[in-house]
């Protein structure tokens, strides 16, 4: 079996702005699609990845909002737990490499 995702788009938000918790960073990037709805317009997708501590210093030194990467990771399982019960289950991305495409600092 083969969980592998590849995703290219850009920062939401400056690092310094995200959500942090449990040694993780979660990181927003908005990818467009490559054709248009039945209005003629493009539309975008904000894709929410989970990053560990070591690629959140990259990121912070190289890329501000705006800036295109790549984010290549799986896919994972996880629950929304409310009163210790479980409320419903989604996937998330988590990244295990990170390409800096554009828009490094100066």
């Amino acid at each position: 079996m083969l969980n592998q995702v590849v995703l290219v788009g850009r920062l939401v938000t400056d690092l310094n702005k995200v959500e942090t918790s449990n040694d993780e960073t979660k990181i927003r990037l908005a990818i467009g699609r490559n054709f248009k709805n039945n209005d003629a317009k493009y539309e975008t997708d904000f894709i929410e990845c989970v990053i560990g501590k070591g690629l959140e210093e990259n990121l912070k030194t190289l890329c501000k909002k705006g800036s295109v990467v790549g984010v290549k990771g799986r896919l994972e399982e996880r629950q929304f737990i409310q009163e210790g019960h479980p409320i419903f289950t989604y996937s998330q991305m988590v990244a295990e490499k990170i390409s800096f495409i554009s828009g490094m600092k100066e």
